[in-house]
């Protein structure tokens, strides 16, 4: 941690009013960081809302709802803005970054490359996930935890250390869930509901792109895609892809996992990235002007699938060489 969450604490408690809000195509991490934040700031009687460009996923609806900007009647008024899990203002899309001009803004975040944004920025790339973050900014202020704030904390932990199987799990993870749990979290609903539901549609989604994996001649590279197309015909979403990318991830002898999905935007591709330890997917993802962790990465960039995935593959290959 930096000392900075000592000017973090500091803000909170001198004003009263807050908006909290964090990256597109949300995460567990992202929702459960702003639910657990939220939870915080109402204990220490703070008037709270969060703004996300995109409605709470179905997955973690079970941790309650937030506003997106086209539901706002007029602008929100509050003093200052807690921006979470987000590695620059860009990731918020569109619509939300309008709403933090002339505001404190606080920076809270756990990727290595997070470009320091704000007025206050309190980045720590050793933490599990923000959420874990936000667990420490809980002790710091002497706040007791809730269930619904442990829950959402839990949620964000779980998440972004995939079941604690990654490696920014450590032993300090461990003794947080202790503490979780011992407020009354149950490990197998959670896990049930965040990896246990999952649609018609999504179903035959993933039967699709399972159908598109490839891998490298080395059989170090491997990747999937979706097409806009075979979310037509499914019926399914974006949010119903959040894992695919780990089902490459799991074949043996690989090194660099990568899903490509076209998205909304015309001629825009969204990729994630994933390595088993050796390779800094980071770095690749900032090469495409994206970043994240070592481990899991994430970018988008201009152009069609059919050129995008080429350009890619090779310039992983280079990295591997």
């Amino acid at each position: 941690m930096t000392t900075n969450i000592n000017e973090i604490v500091g803000v909170i408690n001198k004003h009263d009013s807050f908006l909290i809000a964090s990256h597109i195509n949300p995460d567990g991490d992202a929702v459960g960081s702003q639910f657990a934040l939220k939870s915080l700031l109402e204990h220490k009687k703070k008037k709270v809302v969060i703004v996300n460009a995109e409605p709470v996923p179905f997955t973690y609806s079970f941790l309650g709802k937030w506003i997106c900007p086209g539901e706002l009647k007029s602008k929100p008024n509050f003093e200052v803005a807690i921006i979470l899990d987000s590695a620059d203002l860009k990731r918020l899309g569109k619509t939300v970054p309008p709403l933090l001009s002339d505001k404190i803004l606080i920076n809270i975040d756990h990727h290595v490359s997070n470009g320091r944004f704000g007025r206050i920025n309190w980045i720590d790339s050793e933490a599990s996930a923000t959420g874990e973050m936000i667990y420490h900014l809980y002790k710091k202020m002497d706040c007791k935890i809730s269930k619904d704030g442990a829950l959402a904390l839990y949620v964000a932990i779980l998440t972004d250390t995939g079941l604690f199987r990654y490696t920014n799990t450590d032993s300090t993870t461990h003794d947080i869930a202790s503490e979780l749990l011992k407020i009354g979290i149950e490990p197998q609903w959670v896990a049930e509901r965040i990896y246990g539901i999952n649609s018609l549609a999504s179903m035959k989604l993933l039967a699709l792109a399972l159908s598109t994996i490839k891998v490298s001649d080395d059989g170090r590279i491997g990747w999937l895609y979706v097409r806009s197309d075979m979310l037509k015909k499914t019926g399914a979403s974006f949010q119903d892809t959040k894992d695919f990318v780990n089902y490459v991830r799991s074949i043996r002898g690989l090194e660099v996992a990568i899903f490509f999905s076209e998205t909304e935007t015309k001629d825009e591709i969204k990729l994630s990235l994933r390595s088993k330890g050796k390779t800094d997917v980071n770095a690749i993802a900032r090469n495409f002007q994206g970043g994240g962790h070592p481990q899991a990465s994430g970018c988008r960039i201009k152009g069609k699938l059919d050129e995008v995935i080429p350009m890619v593959i090779a310039g992983v290959q280079k990295v591997l060489r």
